[in-house]
């Protein structure tokens, strides 16, 4: 039996810095660095500044393609900084699902602080309405921006798009 969180198409810096640099020209992707990898993707650090991620797998090549699509649309009704897609890298021979590109946001994952239970009970409530606030997207807005990115999607973008909706 295979594990859930193995990719079908595993990626290494090797694999990625190609990738990269044939959708993107103005990325000199010099330095391709592993920063993480979990169930849906593996991410890498790209010249120290810029975060690529790729899926594992196509129901997380769809998570990431809806996260390009909407991140951009909620970020400024967000009190917090989000990650902002501006490269998407479309599917090829070489990689069969999109993958995307953004700027690093400044800071550490919380996961690394290494906060006692206290403090990260005194975090979570702090930022609570934060975090609910990115659960209170309006669907006519969704549709919006889903109609927006839809008009300058590929053409097999816009066929799994059709399919979806049925």
């Amino acid at each position: 039996m295979t594990r859930p969180w193995h990719a079908e198409h595993p990626i290494t810096p090797e694999l990625a810095r190609p990738l990269i640099r044939a959708r993107f020209p103005d990325i000199a992707a010099e330095r391709v660095e592993p920063l993480g990898s979990g169930w849906d993707n593996t991410a890498f650090l790209v010249d120290g500044t810029l975060v690529f991620r790729f899926p594992h797998k196509p129901s997380a090549a769809a998570l990431l393609e809806t996260e390009a699509r909407v991140l951009p649309a909620i970020a400024p009704r967000l009190p917090l900084a989000v990650p902002n897609p501006r490269w998407v890298g479309e599917p090829d021979d070489a990689f069969p699902w999109p993958f995307v590109g953004y700027p690093m946001l400044p800071g550490r994952p919380a996961c690394t602080l290494a906060l006692a239970e206290e403090a990260r009970a005194a975090a979570t409530t702090s930022r609570a309405p934060e975090i609910v606030s990115r659960h209170r997207v309006r669907r006519s807005r969704w549709r919006a921006t889903r109609r927006r990115w839809a008009s300058s999607a590929s053409p097999r973008a816009k066929a799994r798009m059709r399919l979806k909706d049925g």
